[in-house]
């Protein structure tokens, strides 16, 4: 793997020396965490991601253009520690941070499945971000981006920094989020988990839900079918069709109720909403109602992808006309 010029930053501000999350699945303990600086400080748009390996060369190539060349701080949340692979770049550029989960404390329980592992990780770097903003006082006007490390590739940078843009200068717009796909014979979307189209169907096909049948107020044509070219609505359909209702929508994005993608740029105001977590109570996954967010639930995790709880916390918080999310159908990410 190419070895980059990555300037690694043990730390970074937090407004409480330590911070705690005590819910018998994992503990965060002392971050002591700080940036060096004055250039840094004043970063108000940050890239969030969790790792489980070192990411492809076009992942770290990108993660040094998003800081040098943009000023987007990249804070990597890894299950192993990353920082042998990284060397000096200028001091000019935005902090590049990675943190493993052992550095932080973390302890996660074995019987925790995939879903929960990924609520909690996200919760816990959301919180260490959500402190940093708050000491720089700048959450209001900034950006965050929520990331999948180990893609194949990002979209590319232009296209994510002309998403900022659109963002920033677009009060209707709460989150962007990018057509995820996986790139074999034929382009699929992919983040199907994570999608819910408005007013409120969600894409996952029926046999891998939690509750494999139609709920109310779906509408089944665009349930995911089969996966069988010019055949239903198949992930290859998916993709199409964002990249068709995109063309006659303002900056190519199609509203949705939730999404992913691999990649969603957020306002930073929203993002930090105290209220709202990635983590699902216990108590709504136990009374499994369909009626409740458990009707996006999939059938091996049990419960709901973590993004579809957060923006359906967002939706409660701000009111349904108020949370506007969407995938842009240009910024592509490929799993």
């Amino acid at each position: 793997m190419l070895m980059l010029q990555l300037f690694c930053i043990d730390s970074i501000t937090t407004s409480k020396p330590s911070l705690q999350f005590s819910n018998g699945n994992y503990s965060l303990g002392n971050v002591g965490l700080s940036l060096p600086g004055a250039h840094e400080l004043v970063t108000n748009a940050w890239l969030l991601a969790l790792a489980s390996d070192g990411g492809t060369d076009s992942i770290n190539e990108q993660i040094v253009e998003l800081a040098c060349a943009h000023s987007i701080g990249i804070f990597i949340l890894s299950k192993l520690d990353l920082r042998k692979k990284i060397l000096q770049h200028s001091q000019t550029c935005a902090p590049i941070i990675f943190k493993s989960e052992e550095e932080l404390g973390i302890k996660l329980q074995e019987k925790m499945n995939r879903i929960e592992k990924l609520s909690y990780l996200r919760d816990i770097q959301r919180q260490i971000m959500t402190d940093h903003f708050r000491m720089q006082q700048n959450r209001y006007d900034g950006v965050v981006i929520v990331a999948d490390f180990d893609l194949k590739r990002w979209p590319r940078t232009s296209v994510i920094m002309e998403n900022i843009e659109i963002l920033k200068g677009n009060k209707k717009i709460s989150a962007i989020c990018a057509n995820g796909i996986v790139k074999k014979k034929y382009a699929k979307y992919y983040d199907t988990f994570a999608t819910v189209l408005l007013p409120d169907t969600f894409m996952t096909i029926l046999e891998k839900r939690l509750f494999p049948q139609p709920y109310k107020g779906e509408t089944e044509h665009f349930v995911r079918t089969n996966d069988k070219p010019n055949t239903g609505f198949s992930q290859e359909a998916m993709f199409q069709y964002f990249r068709q209702m995109g063309k006659s929508q303002p900056g190519e994005i199609v509203n949705v109720r939730s999404c992913f993608g691999g990649l969603t740029i957020y306002k930073a105001n929203l993002y930090f909403d105290g209220e709202c977590k990635y983590q699902l109570q216990d108590e709504i996954i136990k009374q499994r109602d369909v009626e409740s967010v458990m009707r996006y639930s999939s059938k091996d995790d049990g419960r709901p992808c973590e993004h579809v709880v957060l923006h359906e916390c967002f939706r409660k918080r701000l009111n349904e006309t108020e949370f506007n999310i969407g995938v842009s159908s240009k910024m592509i990410a490929v799993r």
